[in-house]
Formats: structure tokens, sequence, C-alpha cells
């Protein structure tokens, strides 16, 4: 997984980077591509904010943490991301599962005939 990790007010250290990246790594098995994870951290009045946007596949993702403090807001973004690929994961798989037979019912025994 390639990770941009964008700083607006530059207060991160190294152990919160490296935090993040363990973290978002988990969403790998969701992807058979390598994805692009792109982080975007705000600090406001002691609020971490963590804009995420994830591309693969052809798809993009966007999630958002806000929390008091750096480790909670990578944990929401987290949960948020996963949320939102279990989700589109179990819309296509519905997609590609029924798609045929409710569009043309009478198609197969049309042709059979």
């Amino acid at each position: 997984m390639k990770i941009l990790l964008r700083n607006a007010s530059g207060v991160l250290t190294q152990d919160d980077r490296d935090l993040a990246e363990k973290k978002f790594n988990r969403l790998n098995r969701y992807f058979a591509t390598q994805p692009i994870l792109e982080l975007v951290h705000f600090e406001l009045r002691g609020w971490h904010r963590l804009e995420v946007t994830l591309r693969a596949d052809g798809r993009v993702i966007r999630a958002v943490g806000d929390a008091s403090d750096f480790r909670q807001t990578v944990d929401q973004a987290v949960d948020n991301c996963e949320f939102r690929l279990a989700k589109l994961k179990d819309r296509v798989s519905r997609d590609k599962r029924g798609s045929s037979s409710r569009r043309f019912p009478d198609l197969e025994s049309g042709l059979s005939e």
C-alpha cells in the first residue's frame, strides 16, 4: 500500500506516522491491486481531523476521523474505511450474483428453443 501523509501544521511525530501506516495497512486485504492512500491531517484547537482518500481498483473511497487524540482519530478513520469497503464489497457481490436473471428472466429459455 502506498501511503501519502500530508500534515498542514507539521506537528506529527514519526511514531504517529508509523502508527497510521500500521493501522491502514490492514486495508490491503480488500484489494487486488496496490491501493494509494492519501491522508491529510489537520489540528485545530486541540482536535485532530484525518481525511482519508483511498484509490484502488478504479474506485475512490473517502473517510474522516475526528477526535481529541491522534490515535483515536486514526482508529475512527480506519473503522470508517473498513465500513465503507465492506459495504462496497457487499454491493458489488450482490450486483454480480443477480444481475442477469433480474434484467432478462426469459432470455435463456428463449435461446435454447
